[in-house]
């Protein structure tokens, strides 16, 4: 036997010691040895373990090594299929064709190197990179390799990531959570883990997120696994959370609500407040440009829209309007809308419009009836006549219900008829019936 490195353990085949020899003296590159008891077996793995271990069968059964197994077989009986549930057989050599063995050593031997340039390709691929990269053993969990990256991460030298395990690179609470993700990856789920916490070797904690690189080896020994600091992006994300909840409370409180329109299709995101000040369950609430203006008052629409459209053409610098606006059960709810463009394409087009809706009709039913007080009081000081300022009360019922016609109808108890419609805009075929006595007929209210 010649080199450091045993690739053969005959183990318990002294009677074919002979033979055995033979054979692998052809093969000079083949390094062997032989343990003919489990002490002198197991001492002989311990100093280096081999490449492969040649026994027979109930030898081999009975002293679990983890190294992969050669079957001495005393004829062809058995088959390498028979065992495709022990991944440790690598495959069966009868007594009578001992001359297969070195071809089986060299086959495997060709696999290792491969391995081993595949291994060191792996490793210089990742060394550089700029996220932190380990490898680990899957089966105990143990980090057998770790990158420049990972130490400057974690504050480790590359002996002292030798001795951790997976989960020894997070704070305590989660150890359960990183535990079950790695079985996850080491089976083949290349789900990432986003914004994990991670613990330095001082104690300190940042944020990562956490992605399987694939595993290698025979029987997918090792996995890479790759961390990318995200503690600033997470921070971030958390500040905005924190700045939106807060901006949630206070549209709440103002009672406003937020849209984003999207100029090119109208599609618009809008907050929960904004579906709520018209009516509207926020959770099956969907919004478009088409359908603000088609909710518009009618007295309102035009005005508003041609408002929208200067602004968008930079006619005029604010877009700023009031309106009301039809709520979901008929109603009209008074809006200000505030808005401002935020995006525009390459031609300068605008192309995305932020803003603000605020119910404001108390404060415009406080001004409508302090605007209805103001001219009544100046039409009675000005001597006007009862029928105008009846038609002041009935146009300022109709700008408030758009969709119905107001009229005060004066009845005459003495002669049981109807005197006097007032109401401008009653159609003349509704006012005719009104003063006819087959209303009176029709009905007994009076």
């Amino acid at each position: 036997m010649t080199g450091n490195r045993t690739h053969l353990l005959l183990y318990a085949v002294d009677d074919l010691r002979q033979p055995l020899i033979q054979q692998l003296l052809a093969y000079p590159q083949i390094n062997y040895s032989f343990a003919n008891t489990p002490s002198d077996l197991l001492v002989q793995i311990a100093q280096q373990p081999p490449l492969l271990i040649l026994c027979r069968t109930a030898q081999c059964f009975s002293v679990p090594t983890g190294i992969p197994l050669i079957i001495l077989s005393p004829t062809h009986e058995y088959h390498p299929a028979q065992f495709i549930h022990e991944p440790a057989i690598v495959d069966i050599v009868a007594e009578t064709d001992l001359m297969r063995l070195p071809f089986i050593v060299l086959r495997e031997l060709r696999k290792e190197h491969a391995m081993v340039r595949e291994t060191y390709r792996l490793r210089m691929l990742v060394e550089h990179t700029p996220s932190g990269v380990i490898e680990v053993e899957i089966g105990s969990r143990q980090v057998r390799w770790s990158n420049q990256a990972m130490h400057r991460l974690f504050g480790y030298s590359a002996g002292e990531m030798q001795n951790l395990y997976i989960e020894d690179l997070h704070p305590n609470d989660i150890h359960t959570i990183i535990i079950d993700a790695f079985q996850r990856m080491s089976s083949g789920d290349e789900t990432p883990l986003l914004h994990i916490t991670c613990l330095r070797q001082d104690r300190s904690t940042f944020y990562c997120n956490i992605a399987p690189g694939g595993t290698y080896g025979n029987g997918q020994t090792f996995i890479f696994i790759f961390f990318t600091d995200v503690t600033s992006e997470y921070e971030s994300l958390r500040t905005l959370q924190i700045n939106a909840h807060w901006l949630e409370l206070a549209l709440r409180a103002a009672n406003q609500g937020l849209y984003d329109l999207d100029l090119r299709s109208g599609r618009t995101v809008v907050t929960a407040e904004y579906a709520t000040m018209l009516g509207y369950d926020p959770a099956t609430f969907s919004e478009t440009n088409q359908q603000w203006r088609e909710r518009l008052h009618p007295y309102d629409a035009d005005t508003v829209y041609q408002t929208f459209l200067d602004y968008l053409a930079g006619k005029i610098s604010e877009y700023r309007v009031e309106y009301r606006s039809r709520m979901q059960n008929g109603g009209w709810r008074w809006i200000l809308s505030v808005g401002s463009i935020v995006e525009r394409d390459e031609h300068g087009t605008p192309t995305r419009l932020l803003g603000t809706h605020t119910d404001i009709s108390a404060l415009k039913r406080l001004e409508f009836h302090e605007r209805l007080r103001v001219q009544l009081f100046t039409s009675l000081l000005g001597g006007e006549n009862l029928q105008t300022l009846m038609n002041i009360l009935i146009q300022a019922f109709e700008e408030e219900q758009p969709d119905t016609y107001g009229a005060i109808i004066l009845f005459d108890p003495k002669h049981l008829a109807i005197s006097s419609v007032i109401g401008a805009s009653v159609p003349p075929p509704l006012r005719a019936f009104l003063e006819t006595d087959e209303l009176l007929a029709s009905t007994n209210r009076w």
